[in-house]
């Protein structure tokens, strides 16, 4: 009996013993199964890395970009060189610290600026200005007598006169206009070279250089960068753009703004092949439609209405400043007298688009359009 018992255990034991060994060999199985299944997944994910990878050697290097509020609006610098990034972003600060202190300086809505010690000294007396300053006014000056009064820094007294606001619209009246309007002449600036000062003879002359300091601020920041051995960018002032060099090694590239499909919908491209400002001006940036006609920000210092005949100019010129000053006064201007105006200045580049969505300007900039929407319909 006890030796029945003996081999029935035994029996048992080496029965249990295969059993066992099967699960093991099971198991193992499974883990090699598993093991193999992670083996794949981390190929395929280090492959899709790899892709990656090459998709973005295929893009090429990023540019350092970083932005500031200035004057109002977004300045944006974005440097397209193999540098430190540290070295980058001291020089874009400098940039921008001169743009900060040229707001300072001429910014209307800082009572401590020097325009607004201008303007409280208007009819009284002189105020004392730096080389500077002047030169800014006299460029002003010049810019007015050759568009005949389009462009006039004096128009800040039609100061509060246009709310383009829908819910506080309302159309202000013509003695208004009148009366504001026999304070806005540039004639009333007396500029002495000499003594440095600058006289308004009419107490209620005020004057702004919202139409082309941005520009010039613009300048003066690439001039910034450029003299730290930064080549390679843009400065870009609330839609007034600076470009400098190339993005590393291919020309830069902006778009034009479609004038009647919203911000940020572009009629066309332009690729910028050379050391250019690109400045925009339109009647869709700040606008009211009242009783099917559209009022606008860009006023007609003579008239002391919004401006009529043209949606969009967009000027190309060496200096922002210049591109600044022309694309204000050509608009104002109209068709036929702002081509005139574009001949006056050289390696000026123009479009400029009628109240019907004809193309004109010059044959340069037409060309190298690379035209994104058609304006099929104009609507106020």
């Amino acid at each position: 009996m006890v030796s029945l018992l003996s081999k029935y255990l035994n029996f048992q034991l080496a029965y249990s013993n295969q059993i066992f060994i099967i699960l093991v060999m099971k198991a193992t199985v499974i883990k090699i199964i598993f093991l193999t299944i992670f083996l794949i997944a981390v190929i395929y994910v280090q492959t899709q890395i790899y892709k990656l990878g090459d998709k973005q050697k295929k893009v090429g290097p990023i540019p350092y970009t970083t932005t500031n509020i200035h004057m109002g609006t977004l300045f944006t610098i974005i440097i397209a060189e193999k540098k430190p990034q540290k070295e980058l972003q001291i020089a874009a600060k400098k940039a921008f610290d001169v743009i900060h202190q040229l707001d300072k300086k001429y910014s209307t809505y800082r009572k401590d600026s020097l325009i607004s010690h201008i303007n409280a000294d208007a009819g009284k007396k002189a105020t004392s200005i730096d080389n500077e300053t002047f030169q800014l006014i006299q460029f002003a000056n010049n810019i007015s007598e050759l568009s005949k009064g389009a462009f006039d820094i004096t128009f800040k007294s039609f100061d509060k006169i246009w709310k383009l606001k829908p819910e506080k619209f309302t159309l202000p009246d013509k003695e208004t206009i009148l009366k504001k309007k026999i304070s806005i002449n540039y004639r009333n600036l007396h500029l002495s070279e000499e003594e440095l000062k600058i006289f308004i003879n009419n107490e209620y002359t005020q004057i702004g250089m919202g139409a082309y300091v941005k520009g010039y601020s613009i300048d003066q920041a690439a001039l910034s960068l450029t003299n730290q051995g930064i080549n390679n960018f843009i400065i870009n002032g609330g839609g007034d753009i600076y470009f400098s060099g190339t993005k590393f090694g291919k020309h830069w590239l902006t778009g034009i703004q479609h004038p009647r499909k919203g911000r940020g919908k572009l009629l066309a491209n332009v690729p910028i092949d050379k050391n250019m400002a690109l400045v925009t001006s339109g009647d869709y940036e700040k606008f009211v439609i009242h009783e099917g006609i559209r009022y606008h920000h860009i006023i007609d210092p003579r008239t002391g209405y919004p401006a009529r005949g043209l949606i969009s100019v967009t000027i190309l010129h060496p200096s922002a400043m210049t591109a600044d000053a022309l694309a204000t006064s050509i608009f104002v201007l109209g068709l036929k007298e702002g081509l005139k105006l574009v001949n006056n200045f050289p390696d000026t580049q123009a479009l400029l688009i009628d109240d019907q969505g004809e193309f004109h300007g010059t044959k340069e900039l037409i060309a190298k359009l690379e035209k994104l929407n058609d304006i099929n319909e104009i609507s106020p």
